[in-house]
């Protein structure tokens, strides 16, 4: 019987030992594990991109003014990939996205690289549009300017300039995004410019950017304005008449369709 008391005591020593064990063991797991992860794709790389979203910068806030009048406006460059732009623009994409960096990073082409630089940019466009509400209709007690002694004075028109990429703009979610956000709060019209001397050259190229034209109103749904740019090396006159006088422009059909035909 002592032996057999024995025995017991000592599985009841080991099983509590072991109960222990397993208890602390099961206390370990309970315990949430904290780790770190990085993207290891391009795809989760975008995601997170696309979710984080840029910071809008607004680089300057005061309105240019037009040297023929006393009117004010407010420039947005919104390409990305522009080198050069020949005003001020107060927001600029290129501030708040790396047009090459996203190239690099993605291995995308120029037109794609355009393409995610503004969807990532349009994740945040209604930074752009608080900004753009402030400047025109003023702050509230809440919502001060970031810089109280910059010009308050409202700007008289708003100039936002686009890829030259239409295809990139025009039928992209981001395009639509900006236009239908621009047109809810301020009044808002399409300017086509088109090249004027090279319509000149080509009857078959004025006919292009007309379907551009038409396709740009009717996805947007909004006015447009066509601008003839370069008037001061060819006139615009002979647009006019092709645009007005279909007789006239069939005549200029006919003409191309002939010069081909002998060059053939």
């Amino acid at each position: 019987q002592k032996s057999l008391n024995l025995r017991s005591r000592r599985m009841e020593d080991v099983g509590g030992e072991g109960g222990e064990d397993v208890g602390e063991k099961e206390e370990q797991e309970e315990k949430p594990k904290t780790t770190t992860t990085t993207p290891t794709t391009e795809t989760e790389a975008k995601r997170i991109a696309t979710e984080t979203g840029p910071t809008i910068k607004e680089t300057t806030t005061t309105s240019f003014q037009s040297s023929s009048s006393s009117r004010t406006g407010y420039c947005i460059n919104l390409d990305p990939a522009a080198k050069y732009v020949p005003f001020q623009s107060s927001i600029d994409i290129r501030d708040t996205v790396d047009y090459l960096e996203v190239m690099r990073q993605h291995k995308l082409g120029p037109n794609g690289a355009i393409l995610t630089c503004l969807n990532l940019f349009a994740t945040k466009f209604d930074q752009v549009m608080s900004i753009l509400e402030r400047r025109c209709f003023g702050s509230t007690e809440t919502d001060a300017p970031a810089n109280p002694s910059s010009d308050s004075s409202p700007p008289n028109y708003i100039l936002v300039d686009t890829p030259g990429q239409i295809e990139a703009f025009t039928w992209s979610a981001s395009g639509s995004i900006a236009t239908s956000a621009l047109a809810t709060a301020f009044p808002t019209v399409l300017a086509f410019v088109v090249d004027t001397p090279r319509c000149a050259a080509s009857v078959h190229t004025f006919m292009s950017n007309m379907l551009y034209a038409c396709s740009m109103l009717y996805r947007a749904k909004l006015p447009m304005v066509l601008v003839w740019n370069k008037t001061d090396v060819v006139g615009c006159e002979f647009i006019r008449e092709w645009m007005e006088d279909y007789e006239s422009f069939q005549e200029a059909l006919d003409d191309a369709a002939q010069t081909a035909g002998g060059r053939g």
